[in-house]
């Protein structure tokens, strides 16, 4: 008798009630389970690498209003640093403009110029700070919708596998 290895699978699977061409093997199912936890793993750690970099916009952000915090405080302090010495000017030139008094006035003069420069650099500061600020909420936002478009797709293509590996464990179920 020659050796017909088709013919024998067919004769095989009719004495095993099988009448379709729907034979699926175990090999069949580890392939799609490989495939579908390689894609799974592929989307998580997709999904972790825009969770960290959202967690590290979000720690730039925090540290960024801090230092916007730090710097409008020093910005209060020097405004009211510049109007005392304002006051004291003001003190000096109701005095009068005599020898010592008129040195006196001309240092305080120099001084105000000088905290009122500071004032505007910091003033200058701040509004920068503030759209880095405005900047870095944006780019937080932007990777925040795209963690969870991705968070989504990760989540569609768990289900589209399970289901598929259902669909194929129930195919080799009714085979055997």
């Amino acid at each position: 008798v020659e050796k017909d290895e088709t013919r024998a699978l067919n004769l095989y699977r009719q004495s095993a009630g099988i009448k379709d061409n729907n034979l699926v093997f175990q090999s069949v199912v580890d392939e799609a389970m490989r495939e579908a936890q390689s894609r799974i793993d592929e989307l998580t750690g997709q999904l972790e690498a825009q969770n960290q970099q959202v967690e590290s916009l979000r720690a730039e952000l925090a540290d960024t209003q801090k230092k916007l915090n730090e710097r409008r405080s020093a910005l209060a302090s020097a405004r009211r640093e510049t109007e005392q010495l304002r006051q004291q000017l003001a003190e000096a030139k109701a005095q009068g403009n005599t020898g010592p008094q008129l040195a006196e006035l001309q240092r305080l003069e120099a001084e105000l110029k000088a905290r009122e420069a500071r004032v505007q650099q910091q003033l200058a500061e701040i509004a920068e700070m503030e759209k880095a600020g405005t900047a870095q909420q944006a780019r937080l936002a932007e990777q925040l919708k795209a963690s969870a478009a991705q968070d989504e797709t990760l989540r569609e293509a768990l289900g589209k596998s399970v289901a598929e590996l259902q669909t194929t464990r129930a195919q080799l179920a009714a085979t055997q």
